[in-house]
């Protein structure tokens, strides 16, 4: 199973986004039915390798925050229009 690290992300807003964005990383959500919304932060590059290497929307991934394990899949995918980077990425949360 295929696994990114996380972080919890505590502001929300553009220039926090682009403050994320200019550090090599981008903001992202981990959301799902009956489950509270995770808003999480995760590095640029480390997930753009995953990425390429795995069926984007069909394998299951693992988020690690801390000590907790997350079981998703990608559910939404934003790309820079110019740039090959990562803008927003919303994962949906499994059991």
């Amino acid at each position: 199973m295929n696994k990114i690290k996380a972080n919890i992300r505590v502001t929300t807003g553009k220039s926090n986004s682009r403050y994320l964005r200019k550090n090599n990383k981008f903001p992202s959500i981990i959301y799902g039915k009956n489950y509270k919304n995770i808003l999480i932060e995760l590095d640029q590059n480390k997930t753009l390798k995953l990425m390429s290497n795995i069926s984007i929307y069909k394998e299951k991934i693992s988020i690690i925050i801390d000590k907790s394990i997350y079981l998703v899949f990608v559910k939404d995918i934003q790309y820079h229009i110019l740039k090959e980077t990562f803008m927003h990425i919303d994962f949906l949360r499994i059991k």
